[in-house]
Order: structure tokens, then C-alpha cells, then sequence
């Protein structure tokens, strides 16, 4: 009887050593369901706008420059969809990666005269909006989802004018397009990832060309305020929304009645993004943001290297905002 119950206390003894020696310190209950309870999420990117949210950019640039952008980014996935067609699969989840543009082969004079046979890949600013903010934000093991949608020559007082309600009834016809692709996006991250909670991270915007152009800058201020206000009523309140200016160099040597409609399309944009919480505008002064002159892809339109400036541009802006606010610390804390 003895002996057994020295071998027992022997047992017990060398089990207390390695727990102590070796940190092997039990697990408490509470602290596993704590972890098990820990919500999944998946965070949302939404992107959208006019030609320079579509983009001009060239998966050509990327291949040649050995651009980390140039493979699809198993990290980040991707949910589109054009007015056309897509190089891509759209409507469905896929790594994100070039090929969410327009298709087609311009004429001569062009950025790339070798490319002659359709369809073409293209992306816009979405590549690096969404690669910034996935590498500067401390996102955990949640994933990250971009929903783009953008169509060319399109403008907030005709096309994207908001209704002011969380409904998209009486929305115009591209915002309505726009919150449809959105909705089925979402969906789809649901229908994935049906035990993660999903939180739209911001929004990126690139438009404000086409209300140069159709001499409507004195309303765009207003125009955008309210745009953004629906939104927010439709996707939540702390929402963070980032917009870059048009630029001069897209006008350069144009008329001087589109020359001023610029100015003050450009100051709507910088008063708005002064007034508005949770909004920044970013710049597009200077040699990083070039515009296709001479070229078939057309004045108005960023190049390559400029689209991707203008995304990591916005990435950093929205990234400030939410770092700043604590916008993160806010949804983690609210889901407790």
C-alpha cells in the first residue's frame, strides 16, 4: 500500500516539475471560450467612381516593372463588376489583381502599341487602395474584401445623385447600379464566409470630372455632401470616405471656361473633405499623377504609375482616419 502510494506522489511530483520547468501552466475554461467566442470578420473596401475609378492602368506596366501587384494577392479578394466587360470573372470572389477594367485595344497612338489583340487586362486605383490599407492597418486574422464598381463619363448631379434615405428608389441610375453590386458582394462574403461578421472598413471615390465638364461645379459641393450623407445612412454612420482631386494636368491648355469649372470643382472637393468628419481628400499635383496627352487613352485619364499613386494615396488617407479616430478599437469594442 505504501509503495503504491509513493509512486503516485512520485507521479504527481514530476507532472508539477514539467508544468513549472517548462510553462506548460494549464489552459483556463474561460480563456478557451473566450478565443472560441471570439468573433471572425471580414472587412470591406468599397470602391467606386467615373473612367479613373475604372482605370486605364496596364497589367503590362506591372509585368514589366516586376510590380508585387502584377500576381493576384491571395490575401486580398476581390468582388467587381463594369459597365461592359470584364477581363475577369465578375460578380463572384477572387483574388484581387488587374483585370477589372475595360478590355478593349485602343488605337494609335497608345501606351502600349504592342498590345493589338483584345482582351486587354486593366485595373484602376483599387490595387493599392486596398494593398495600403491591408498593410498598414493591424487587422488580425480577419480577412479583407474590395467591391468595385465604376463606370466612365458619369456625374453626381445626373448619375450618382442621391435620394437622401437608406433606400435606393429614387437614387440615380449608376449610384443604384453601384449599391446593387454592392448588395450582391456582400451576399456572396456571406454565402463564403457564413460565420464571420462583415464590417465595411471605408470607401474610396474617384469622379468629379464630368461635373467639370458639364459646367456643374457651383452645385458640386452640395452634390457631394449629400452623396456622401446617403451613404453613410446606407452603410453606417462611421463610415470613412476618401476622395482624391481632379487635377490640373488634365486640363492643361484646355478652354478657359473648363479651366475655371476645374478650380471650383477642386475647391468643393478640399472644403468638403475640411467639413465632413471622417472624410480626407488626397492631391494630384505634380510628376506622380501624369495624364495621357497625345495619347489614344485620352487627357482626362491617369497613367499607370499615377493610378497607382492615387490608390496608395487614398489607402494612406483612409488609414489616418481610422487610426486616428480609433475606428477599429470602436467596432471591436462595440462587438463585445
Amino acid at each position: 500500500m505504501k509503495r503504491r502510494y509513493f509512486r503516485l506522489l512520485l507521479i504527481s511530483s514530476t507532472i508539477n516539475i514539467l508544468f513549472t520547468q517548462f510553462g506548460c501552466a494549464a489552459t483556463p475554461v474561460e480563456t478557451i471560450n473566450k478565443n472560441y467566442d471570439k468573433p471572425k470578420k471580414v472587412y470591406v473596401l468599397l470602391f467606386t467612381g467615373q473612367s479613373n475609378a475604372l482605370g486605364w492602368g496596364y497589367q503590362q506596366y506591372l509585368e514589366d516593372t516586376k510590380h508585387p501587384l502584377a500576381k493576384p494577392q491571395s490575401d486580398i479578394e476581390m468582388f467587381y463588376s463594369i459597365a461592359g466587360t470584364g477581363y475577369l470573372p465578375e460578380n463572384t470572389l477572387i483574388p484581387m489583381q488587374s483585370g477589372n477594367s475595360n478590355i478593349n485595344v485602343k488605337p494609335l497612338p497608345n501606351h502600349y502599341p504592342d498590345i493589338t489583340v483584345a482582351p486587354v487586362s486593366r485595373f484602376g486605383p483599387e490595387l493599392t487602395f486596398a494593398r495600403t490599407v491591408k498593410d498598414n492597418l493591424d487587422l488580425g486574422d480577419a480577412k479583407l474584401v474590395i467591391i468595385k464598381y465604376a463606370q466612365g463619363g458619369t456625374s453626381i448631379y445626373k448619375h450618382w445623385i442621391p435620394d437622401g434615405s437608406a433606400s435606393a428608389a429614387e437614387d440615380g441610375p449608376i449610384y443604384k447600379a453601384f449599391q446593387n453590386v454592392v448588395n450582391n458582394g456582400l451576399k456572396e462574403i456571406k454565402t463564403k464566409y457564413p460565420d464571420h461578421q462583415i464590417e465595411i472598413l471605408g470607401m474610396g471615390w474617384v469622379q468629379g470630372e464630368s461635373d467639370a465638364l458639364d459646367s456643374k461645379g457651383a452645385i458640386y459641393q452640395k452634390n457631394l455632401e449629400d452623396f456622401i450623407a446617403d451613404v453613410r445612412l446606407t452603410y453606417g454612420s462611421q463610415f470613412p470616405f476618401v476622395f482624391n482631386k481632379i487635377s490640373p494636368q488634365q486640363i492643361e491648355g484646355g478652354k478657359p471656361a473648363i479651366v475655371e469649372q476645374w478650380e471650383i470643382v477642386r475647391k468643393a472637393q478640399e472644403v468638403v473633405a475640411n467639413t465632413i468628419p471622417l472624410t480626407k481628400t488626397t492631391e494630384t499635383l505634380g510628376d506622380k499623377y501624369g495624364v495621357s496627352k497625345g495619347l489614344s487613352e485620352g487627357q482626362y485619364h491617369y497613367n499607370t504609375p499615377a493610378l497607382l499613386q492615387i490608390g496608395e494615396d487614398l489607402g494612406h488617407a483612409l488609414v489616418k482616419i481610422i487610426k486616428t479616430e480609433g475606428l477599429l478599437k470602436k467596432k471591436k469594442k462595440s462587438k463585445k
